[in-house]
């Protein structure tokens, strides 16, 4: 994940940033998140 893109959007419960899929998965990144003690409730991933 490239942190400096990476934006917390407490407000309205979303977390929002910029990675590369062929280093990392969308699913790891959930895992990460669900680590920390937050739950996913949806994942949404749009092509740059």
């Amino acid at each position: 994940v490239e942190k400096e893109s990476v934006k917390v959007l407490f407000n309205s419960s979303k977390v929002k940033f910029d990675f590369d899929a062929e280093k990392i998965s969308i699913e790891d990144v959930e895992k990460a998140i669900t680590a920390l003690g937050y739950e996913v409730i949806k994942s949404q991933v749009k092509a740059k």
